[in-house]
């Protein structure tokens, strides 16, 4: 304890220096010509430059600038040796991304010139800048003591590695297994509403932790805009914003850091819903009440109009109870066909509640009996039987007044940076955000079982147009690596309410306002 407190007094001396320098001027081999750099109140780094071959190298400084720990460490997962910095809880996500061989699937990959030109920005970064905290810190333990110069290799094995995770899940996989075990005719009933791309789980726990905190969730990207949905990412958020002007070049969006250009300009958040939702309540009012307990909350249901944001207290209370509610009915009514492991796969579709409202229409279908108990259950006694569960459940995790349950509180989610597992550190490093909405939960295999109702997917990016054409983004997080930086999560509350800030993308710096900082890169 004694020497952690050691290291962490030297980071904290160290976090100003730490800090990329925003205004000014600084030398940048490589260029053609000067570059300008404006930087708006969310960090957002916003790069004009005279020629691409320019814009590419200022990309790749800024990124570094901002983000060159994460960087590093995706370099690092890409070769398979996250375990040289992470230590041995790493050492299973090692032993599948060493399998992969990501850099050996590059190196006939034709020549790029913006990744060679992105290549030197990060260069001249790494020879120009401060350490960021982690690798002061990594340093201090003598695990690194030199950076290796990026190569226009490295973005190219992160690509293939980003690829990679997005092909992990499968929902056509998921169709097949539904339909071997429980025969079409069932799965049509199941999966009715479409089918959109769910988790095949294809790792161990501990594998998907150290990837998701990373930076490299295992997600499904389907046939849809890449990297649509994930596992709660760690910090920093796997996305940066920037926006790139040229001669021929105005474009805004999202990239990973590591890859130069802009990788994502427009994507729909579906990954946190949070539209009204009562389709079963009447089904569970109608039921006749037990105990003083559901009394209670029966009235409670009966005044809630199914939000699910936790706006109000009477809707996050009541949120909490139909959310869990809903949870233990599928679970009663499916789980007993399809097996504990296919039923959280669909589960995590997020089609279960549509399901099961079709379902309730049939109340003495099939579909509703437990085939494990000798007896023939209908819709009430699954209804009956969840109902209880799900309020032992909340008494037992939250105590036994129902009116301070809070859907956003049960729901929050936890995000983790790399080092951010042992306690002098984790107060720093990591985040913890209220969320309200439906993003899918799993309570029979959360990562913590103190929060077995954490998302277990979320979108953590969101970009999409306004009313006048203007752009407008949420991070998961911030734009900035740095846990010292005010940029490191300053998002993070934006994008929990579904709200976003404005993405400035003027064609001419004279026309910017809102600056924090101007940064000249000169050759």
């Amino acid at each position: 304890m004694g020497a952690l407190a050691l290291i962490g007094l030297l980071i904290v001396v160290g976090a100003r220096r730490s800090l990329p320098q925003i205004s000014g001027a600084v030398r940048v081999p490589g260029l053609h010509g000067p570059v300008t750099v404006m930087r708006d109140r969310w960090g957002v780094p916003h790069i004009y430059a005279g020629d691409e071959h320019d814009l590419f190298v200022a990309q790749g400084y800024v990124t570094a600038q901002d983000r060159l720990w994460q960087m590093l460490l995706r370099r690092q997962a890409a070769r398979g040796l996250l375990s040289d910095w992470l230590g041995m809880r790493a050492a299973s996500a090692d032993s599948v991304l060493s399998r992969q061989d990501f850099y050996a699937q590059v190196t006939s990959t034709p020549a790029d010139p913006r990744a060679d030109a992105y290549a030197l920005g990060v260069n001249a970064c790494i020879a120009n800048c401060s350490d960021p905290p982690e690798l002061m810190l990594l340093k201090l333990q003598s695990k690194k003591k030199q950076i290796a110069p990026w190569t226009a290799v490295d973005s190219a094995a992160l690509l293939r590695i980003m690829l990679w995770a997005q092909q992990q899940n499968s929902g056509t996989s998921l169709r097949q297994a539904l339909s071997d075990q429980v025969g079409s005719a069932y799965v049509s009933d199941l999966l009715e509403q479409g089918l959109p791309t769910a988790p095949a789980l294809p790792l161990d726990p501990a594998a998907r932790q150290v990837l998701r905190s990373v930076g490299i969730p295992l997600q499904a990207g389907g046939d849809t805009s890449p990297v649509s949905i994930e596992t709660p990412p760690g910090l920093p958020t796997p996305w940066y914003v920037v926006t790139l002007h040229s001669e021929h070049t105005a474009v805004g969006g999202a990239t990973w850091p590591g890859l130069p250009d802009v990788m994502v300009q427009q994507l729909d958040d579906i990954g946190r819903e949070a539209r009204p939702r009562r389709d079963l309540v009447p089904h569970l009012l109608a039921l006749p009440p037990e105990g003083w307990l559901q009394f209670r909350v029966h009235g409670m249901l009966r005044q809630w109009d199914g939000d699910l944001s936790g706006k109000t207290s009477l809707s996050n209370a009541s949120a909490a109870v139909y959310q869990v509610w809903v949870w233990h009915l599928a679970r009663d009514a499916f789980q007993d066909e399809l097996g504990p492991e296919l039923f959280t796969r669909y589960w995590l579709t997020g089609l279960a509640p549509d399901a099961l409202t079709r379902l309730a229409e049939r109340p003495d279908d099939a579909g509703w009996d437990d085939v494990t108990t000798p007896q023939r259950e209908a819709r009430d006694d699954i209804m009956r039987r969840a109902y209880v569960e799900a309020l032992d459940d909340l008494g037992r995790h939250y105590g036994d007044l129902h009116t301070i349950w809070g859907w956003d509180t049960a729901h929050a989610a936890v995000f983790r940076h790399p080092l951010g597992d042992t306690g002098p550190l984790s107060w720093l490093l990591n985040r913890e955000v209220k969320l309200g909405g439906g993003a899918p939960f799993d309570p029979a295999h959360p990562d913590d079982p103190l929060r077995p109702y954490a998302p277990v997917r979320v979108s953590s990016l969101r970009i999409k147009q306004d009313a006048n054409g203007g752009m407008m983004f949420a991070l998961a997080g911030g734009q900035s690596g740095n846990p010292f930086s005010s940029h490191y999560a300053d998002l993070l509350p934006v994008w929990a309410r579904g709200a976003d800030a404005p993405l400035q993308d003027a064609v001419r710096p004279q026309d910017w306002h809102d600056v924090e900082g101007v940064l000249v890169l000169t050759p």
